[in-house]
């Protein structure tokens, strides 16, 4: 193999070439080409599907619907990190809201002392 970089001939399996220093591209079993994550670079394994449970706690708990939103999307996931994130940023605006309206209405009907 190649390096598409510098030129100098490299190991089929070889991850970075070690001439130039810079990541080379492997190949997968149908001989398509990938780029291979580097130091720190991360994919999130599985398909990108929103799940409802994550959906709910995103709306419960907005700073982890903000955090793994912004994992999934820098992971690869684009549609469900979006998911994620927005509902964690609408949840702080919405959750705080619909809790102050709890008890002013059981203090409006009269049930709080």
């Amino acid at each position: 193999m190649t390096c598409p970089h510098c030129g100098a001939s490299v190991y089929e399996n070889d991850v970075k070439c070690p001439y130039c220093d810079s990541f080379l591209e492997n190949r997968n079993a149908d001989n398509t080409r990938r780029p291979v994550s580097g130091p720190g670079q991360f994919t999130m394994n599985g398909p990108d599907q929103v799940n409802v449970a994550l959906v709910i706690v995103s709306l419960l708990i907005p700073i982890f619907g903000i955090i793994y939103g912004a994992i999934s999307l820098g992971g690869g996931h684009q549609k469900s990190g979006k998911v994620y994130l927005i509902l964690g940023l609408a949840g702080i605006f919405v959750f705080p809201c619909f809790m102050g309206i709890i008890p002013m209405t059981f203090a409006f009907l009269g049930f709080a002392q």
